[in-house]
């Protein structure tokens, strides 16, 4: 078995440094405790390309007394190395609720964030965490069991971005090895030989298994990764290309003509994506599972939504729509449309709450009882993503005629009841289209105007006292409330996206 301290020195090397031998680096190293993570910070202290250490423990508070134990081991050891020592405390039981993750997820969540304060607070350039090779082969496993793609089979990086996993390289039975015969203090952490985590369950029992059908078989999984890696940047890199090409413009290019002033689709937030050009792609099934990927699709869902994108029929899939833990997936006219929770109605299944608004008559006018001259006040407020504002204008040509300006609509003052409700669309709901005689379901106009399920459900529609519908903000007026010759008071509406 080759010396581990000389194989350390040499990856470190390798990763950090691979065109000179000349340079060292301030690391900081993550250490549990354990008999791995204790390993490589014995190695790194003996390590020439290492010029300044420290050293970082989370206590996560999940084993009471045998966590307090790991730490003061730590924090001794640290101390017999001369080395800073920074140690943290975590509710990570009280995180996991409030996230709704897992308690591995929580751990990991936590312990890479307070690592990159440190990092910048203390000037490291790296932290190095002790991952090995059984970490990395059981890594795979479990990502095939979740169903990552060829990305979670990889394996983990040896150096991604500021984290650098230098033990790697070593399998636990050298690392255990190097433990020995430099009598390297360590503790075991009891929950490690439980198999109720899942990870657990594949190091105690099946890779055991694996050992009997090939003794050699973590280096035959280790060699496997390489060529999964190899692969998958190949593949990030044909993904990238569709993606790119495949990708549709939404706001403010793709307003709607006819909205009056451009009403967006939430506010640019979204993205969409040509059906048409990721169906056309080598490999549309794993281009649509590493985009929808992105938005907090998982591999079940994301397994329906190719269904749906790529049926025979599109338009039998518009309207279709998948919720993420972070996303509203859309189909409609042949894109592919992903919202932000955020901007998604409550109603639809996301997390934007919109009140109804009620508007008087004595907020937008008053009339002096001394002379009986009328005040006008703008009114703006906010309906979702839009800043709505009423205003009124007093006629004063000849005509009755107005300054018609594109981006407002305009309804005759004195035809409106009072007070006027600012709401959702209905199902149920109908007016008479400016310019038109007879009567239209809202939904036909929003199907005219190739509006989307989500645009209809939060665009503001405009209602009196009566029942009927004024207008429906940022697209159509009612001919019921058309401004003619005499007209002496106008209400005006504008919408402006945000």
């Amino acid at each position: 078995m080759a010396d581990l301290q000389y194989r350390f020195n040499h990856n470190i090397l390798k990763l950090l440094n691979p065109g000179y031998g000349d340079e060292s680096f301030s690391i900081l190293l993550a250490v549990s405790g354990g008999v791995d993570s204790m390993a490589m910070a014995t190695a790194a202290v003996a390590c020439p390309y290492i010029s300044r250490a420290g050293i970082a423990h989370c206590n996560f508070s999940l084993r009471g007394d045998e966590s307090d134990g790991d730490e003061a081991l730590v924090k001794k050891w640290a101390g017999e190395h001369s080395l800073p020592f920074y140690c943290t405390r975590f509710d990570t039981v009280a995180y996991a609720k409030d996230k709704s993750v897992s308690i591995e997820m929580a751990a990991r969540e936590l312990r890479y964030l307070w690592f990159d304060g440190l990092l910048a607070s203390e000037g490291y350039d790296y932290v190095a965490v002790a991952h090995n090779m059984n970490d990395n082969a059981e890594t795979l496993l479990l990502n095939l069991l979740r169903g990552t793609g060829i990305k979670g089979v990889s394996g983990m990086k040896p150096l991604s971005g500021n984290v650098l996993r230098p033990m790697l390289v070593f399998s636990r039975e050298e690392i255990e090895h190097f433990a020995c015969i430099n009598s390297i203090p360590y503790r075991n952490d009891s929950t490690n030989f439980s198999s109720e985590y899942k990870r657990n369950r594949i190091r105690n029992e099946v890779f055991p298994l694996f050992a009997k059908i090939n003794p050699s078989f973590l280096r035959t999984l280790v060699s496997d990764m390489g060529y999964f890696s190899e692969l998958s940047d190949f593949a990030d890199s044909y993904i990238d290309e569709v993606r790119s090409s495949a990708l549709l413009p939404v706001a403010g290019e793709d307003a709607l003509s006819d909205a009056g002033g451009g009403l967006s689709l939430c506010g640019g937030k979204t993205d969409a994506f040509s059906i048409k050009a990721l169906k056309e792609s080598r490999m549309p099934g794993y281009v649509l599972f590493r985009i929808a990927g992105r938005y907090g699709f998982g591999p079940a869902q994301c397994r329906d939504l190719e269904h749906a994108v790529y049926a025979d029929s599109e338009t039998i899939s518009t309207g279709k729509h998948f919720l993420s833990v972070s996303h509203f997936a859309l189909i409609d006219r042949g894109r592919l449309l992903f919202y932000p929770l955020d901007v998604v109605p409550v109603s639809l299944g996301g997390k934007a709450a919109q009140e109804q608004i009620e508007i008087f008559r004595e907020e937008l006018w008053r009339q002096n009882e001394a002379d009986g001259s009328v005040a006008f006040h703008a009114l703006s407020f906010r309906f979702f993503s839009k800043e709505v504002t009423l205003h009124l204008e007093k006629v004063v040509s000849r005509t009755g005629t107005l300054d018609f300006r594109d981006g407002q609509l305009y309804a005759d003052a004195a035809k409106i009841h009072f007070p006027l409700s600012i709401r959702q669309w209905r199902a149920s709901d109908t007016m008479k289209p400016f310019g038109m005689k007879g009567r239209k379901k809202l939904s036909d106009i929003f199907s005219d105007a190739k509006m989307t399920l989500v645009q209809k459900s939060v665009v503001p529609v405009i209602e009196d006292a009566t029942g009927a519908i004024v207008a429906v903000a940022g697209l159509k007026s009612s001919e019921d409330f058309r401004v003619s010759v005499k007209t002496r008071n106008v209400l005006v509406i504008s919408v402006l996206n945000s």
